[in-house]
């Protein structure tokens, strides 16, 4: 297997972020809040895209697991409240 194709080594816990889009910042922290439940976590507002339609706000959270920090991105990815997760 060449270089290209590994996976980066990344050694947990670790600091991780989700970048979060959808149309309202203050719907994305609630739902950031209902995804990782009692976990703390920080949140940096973002930007409105130029005609309003979309927002985004940058989400900071300790994962403990890969399998963990997959699970965050799929319940954010699957929550009616969020259109898009980076």
């Amino acid at each position: 297997m060449s270089k290209e194709n590994e996976k980066p080594q990344i050694d947990y816990p670790i600091s991780w972020g989700y970048k979060l889009i959808g149309s309202d910042k203050n719907q994305l922290a609630q739902a950031a809040e209902e995804v990782l439940k009692d976990k703390s976590f920080s949140k940096k507002e973002g930007g409105t895209s130029s005609k309003g339609k979309f927002s985004s706000i940058s989400i900071s959270v300790d994962v403990n697991s890969e399998k963990e920090r997959n699970d965050f991105f799929t319940s954010f990815s699957k929550h009616p409240h969020i259109k898009f997760v980076l």
